[in-house]
């Protein structure tokens, strides 16, 4: 598996993204829609699996009772509580009421593991939130794996 060095300058706010970014209109729609699904669903301990500087941290905050971030390198502004692998996340079996993981999963060589590893985290009847891209450009080479259908989802 390959593995990164380097501090990943991450998204820091849903609002950080400039009107001068080519996917300004993206990001601006999905990030209000991935926002209320969130406040309309997660409760509890939550997980955030590829944090990042934890963008949606502030909106979640007066709902959970804790918000964990980890990913696979410390971000840029050292906002990453647990620097481990999506597949290997250091915690034990049905500690999370809710886990999020937004356009990570396109990162993450094994997939599969990745998501058995998010279902051994979730307690019995907790909600998992996952968002990915489709038609978007390679990101983060080399590092940028899949995209995603919702069949492929389904499978």
């Amino acid at each position: 598996m390959k593995m990164r060095k380097e501090n990943l300058n991450r998204l820091n706010s849903v609002a950080a993204v400039s009107k001068s970014n080519y996917s300004y209109l993206l990001w601006k729609y999905q990030l209000k829609e991935v926002i209320c699904i969130l406040k309309e669903n997660v409760r509890g301990r939550i997980l955030d699996v590829g944090c990042g500087n934890k963008p949606f941290e502030k909106y979640l905050e007066s709902m959970v009772t804790e918000y964990i971030g980890c990913d696979v390198v410390q971000s840029s502004l050292q906002k990453v509580d647990v620097v481990c692998d999506a597949t290997d996340i250091p915690f034990e079996n049905e500690c999370f009421d809710s886990i999020i993981s937004t356009q990570v999963l396109e990162h993450i060589s094994e997939t599969d593991l990745c998501l058995q590893e998010m279902y051994r985290l979730l307690v019995k009847g907790g909600i998992l939130i996952l968002t990915v891209p489709f038609v978007w450009p390679i990101h983060e080479e080399p590092y940028d794996y899949y995209r995603f259908t919702e069949h492929g989802f389904k499978v």
